[in-house]
């Protein structure tokens, strides 16, 4: 969707109390406005031939296909007797300041307990300031955003609000005879992040896919072939995001000298890369951390 982003990020700097690492690569992502984009979406599939109905909810009814892509809160997946998947309550606004091309991420539980706290760059003068906590601390949210921003020293915090993010183990079935689940639906969002858009993007192209070819369960390979590992992965990591001493591990990286390749090779989206020849020891000795 090249066109249509607010700003292109370059990199990002990670701190944990004292210690602070920078990971750098020209281009590495884009900040996007989300309306902008579901937009953009919603006129692709008109011109297609989609119809979009305004102010309506499924309520049951049937269809040829069904495909459940409405959300963490999916009424279709529920009607499937599939459980609420476990979540982050997250919350945004919006500062401004001067701001660069480098994404801040905070790994600070006093801040974020079960999470982490960013600032995003979205031009050179405003930026989406945000943070997700742990389902116990939800009601906290909207305050612990707050005072997180005045911390960093911005007078002024536009809210957006709050919304729960997807951090469970993700779903190794989304094909249930004729009903399909995608998207935040599907838990196909990086729990290490709660980022859903690359994933959600790639399983709505093997599912279109799927339908086109008449092979319904193409998507579901499709989906325990590529999607669900590096998925699964994800999930294992905010597992162990969650119980490491972020200060160490950040020591850890220094120590092995990782920035760097961490900078040329590392990949937000496929976790794959720390099990490289590269990264072996730095992943065996970060595993020993929980000992």
């Amino acid at each position: 969707m090249r066109g249509l982003e607010e700003n292109r990020i370059d990199g990002a700097r990670i701190h944990a109390g004292d210690i602070s690492i920078t990971v750098e690569r020209k281009e590495v992502a884009y900040a996007f406005d989300r309306k902008v984009l579901d937009a953009a979406l919603a006129e692709r599939a008109e011109s297609a031939g989609a119809r979009i109905l305004f102010g309506r909810r499924w309520s049951g009814e049937r269809a040829d296909i069904l495909i459940g892509a409405d959300g963490f809160s999916s009424s279709v997946r529920s009607s499937l007797g599939i459980p609420t998947p476990r979540y982050v309550m997250g919350a945004i606004g919006f500062v401004w300041g001067d701001f660069d091309s480098y994404v801040d991420v905070y790994l600070d539980r006093d801040v974020a307990p079960g999470f982490f706290a960013w600032v995003i760059p979205r031009s050179e003068n405003v930026a989406e300031v945000g943070l997700g906590v742990d389902a116990l601390h939800s009601s906290e949210v909207l305050e612990r955003l707050r005072v997180f921003a005045r911390r960093l020293g911005f007078e002024r915090l536009d809210l957006l609000g709050a919304r729960p993010i997807p951090v469970d183990r993700p779903r190794t079935r989304v094909v249930f005879g004729r009903t399909m689940l995608v998207g935040d639906a599907a838990v196909q969002t990086k729990a290490t992040t709660g980022g859903g858009i690359s994933y959600g993007l790639l399983a709505a192209d093997g599912l279109a896919d799927a339908i086109i070819s008449g092979d319904l369960y193409a998507y579901q390979r499709f989906h325990h072939s590529y999607i669900f590992p590096r998925l699964f992965l994800h999930w294992l990591a905010r597992e162990y995001l969650n119980r490491v001493d972020s200060e160490q591990l950040l020591n850890l990286v220094r120590e092995y000298d990782l920035e760097k390749e961490l900078s040329r090779s590392g990949d937000m989206d496929d976790p794959f890369f720390l099990f490289s020849p590269r990264f072996f020891a730095f992943t065996f000795r970060s595993a020993a951390l929980l000992i």
